[in-house]
């Protein structure tokens, strides 16, 4: 039986450097009103508040696409590889400065038992030293009160 689907009359190529609006990607992504609006609230899609509006650049809409892809990596990739978007992750393969949270999603569970240690070595450290600044602040304080009672009321 062959298919019958009917295929879209009109296709969209999203620019990486393009500006949308979510009244104008819905339409061009087929999409209700209400699920840009949606994906934008609950964190998935990336987009900026400017003047009132939301604003969506087409690298993100592109990155959102290359995330929400299941088992249909091999039909999507032919399409979404002139984005520089790599499939497996769904992030733009843009060469920049890794996050901490990139960086720590690349380290061993070991690595990351090691580097809780530290955290709570240095945490224990700077407790220490906190309570020995207060302690000291404390001395100081009782000193000073000596001294001016030791010295007694001034006449004037």
């Amino acid at each position: 039986m062959p298919n019958t689907r009917a295929l879209p009359v009109e296709v969209h190529v999203i620019d990486p450097a393009g500006v949308y609006f979510p009244d104008t990607a819905g339409p061009i992504l087929s999409l209700k009103k209400t699920s840009l609006a949606r994906e934008i609230r609950e964190g998935r899609l990336r987009c900026a508040r400017r003047c009132g509006r939301r604003i969506i650049l087409g690298q993100h809409l592109l990155e959102w696409l290359g995330a929400g892809v299941g088992r249909t990596k091999s039909v999507l990739k032919p399409f979404l590889g002139h984005a520089n978007l790599d499939i497996d992750s769904g992030m733009a393969n843009v060469p920049e400065k890794p996050d901490a949270l990139t960086t720590l999603r690349q380290l061993t569970l070991t690595e990351i038992e090691q580097r809780l240690a530290d955290i709570d070595a240095e945490r224990a450290a700077l407790s220490l030293l906190r309570r020995s600044l207060a302690a000291r602040e404390r001395v100081r304080r009782r000193s000073e009160q000596r001294s001016v009672a030791a010295e007694g009321p001034h006449d004037v």
